[in-house]
């Protein structure tokens, strides 16, 4: 599973829009638009600050992490 198709999975289970979880969370809106679309990794303290915001650990967001 890819990092942002988790998030969106996060997202939707605590209810949450992608961009009010970025305000939230303290990651610009333009950075969840641009990760949706593909044109942009997010570093790893954007990863962190999201993770920290989910309650769950920064490698939820690794493609291995929901594998198997």
């Amino acid at each position: 599973m890819k990092a942002y198709d988790r998030f969106k999975e996060l997202c939707e289970k605590h209810n949450k829009a992608p961009t009010r979880v970025g305000i939230e969370a303290g990651v610009a809106r333009s950075t969840i638009s641009e990760w949706g679309k593909g044109l942009y990794t997010p570093k790893v303290d954007k990863l962190y600050k999201l993770a920290n915001y989910f309650g769950v650990p920064v490698t939820e967001f690794s493609e291995d992490a929901n594998n198997g």
